[in-house]
């Protein structure tokens, strides 16, 4: 059975598609609301925990059915996860594996609405200015 995301039918703004769901993380401060602004306690599951969560699912389906802007997101973190272990597996060692993964984390990698972005298909075109909002926010998380 494949795993769908909990946020599917949110009233969240979308950026190409990607709803700007809340995350956990209180390092990272983006455009996405609060937990506590949206009624959520400590102990929710944000899209990060769920792609991590269902990961061992689903990524053994050849079709995955999208019910929603969220199902996106899962489906783009489902291949993120994918592509950490497979240049991590590559490293001789924790450390090496490591900075590895932070340098390809760190590098200007195409998103949704760029030219080189290979999932561009699967996600909404937006105006102009959706681009802009997307990659001010993954500045966000680069900082």
């Amino acid at each position: 059975m494949v795993y769908h995301s909990r946020h599917n039918g949110s009233n969240a703004q979308c950026v190409c598609g990607c709803p700007l769901v809340p995350l956990k993380s209180v390092r990272y401060r983006g455009p996405a609301p609060s937990a506590a602004s949206v009624g959520l306690d400590d102990e929710f599951m944000d899209l990060v925990d769920e792609a991590i969560r269902s990961f061992r699912w689903n990524i053994l389906f050849k079709n995955f059915e999208v019910l929603g802007d969220a199902d996106r997101v899962l489906v783009y973190l489902t291949l993120w996860i994918q592509k950490c272990l497979s240049v991590a597996s590559q490293a001789s060692g924790v450390e090496e594996a490591t900075r590895t993964l932070e340098v390809l984390a760190a590098s200007d990698l195409p998103g949704p609405g760029d030219a080189g972005f290979l999932l561009n298909s699967f996600f909404k075109a937006g105006p102009p200015q959706d681009c802009q909002i997307a990659k001010a926010t993954w500045q966000f998380f680069l900082a």
